[in-house]
């Protein structure tokens, strides 16, 4: 999940110049705070690697609950997580 104060993703997908759609799942470790840390790509439906590189630079607004063991929350929760994009061409609307 997203943190409520996130930047629509459409951002980070423009400053990588990416236009179209794909999917990267990412594989992260979930922190005591319930950020991400040491994410990676696990997989994309792109060949294109800026996908992936979008997804991992978006993931710090990713929050979720730290894994417990015994009631206790750890650091060593492992999450994979399913990215899906997609932006238009700004430029295909226009005429000519």
């Amino acid at each position: 999940m997203a943190r409520p104060d996130a930047p629509p993703i459409t951002t980070t997908l423009a400053r990588f110049g990416l236009v179209g759609a794909a999917e990267v799942r990412l594989r992260c470790r979930v922190t005591l705070q319930g950020t991400v840390a040491d994410c990676r790509v696990a997989s994309s439906t792109s060949e294109d690697p800026r996908w992936g590189q979008a997804a991992l630079a978006y993931s710090p607004y990713f929050l979720f609950s730290p894994e417990t063991v015994d009631g206790v929350a750890t650091d060593t929760g492992v999450v994979t997580i399913p990215v899906r994009m997609s932006v238009a061409d700004a430029r295909a609307g226009r005429r000519r």
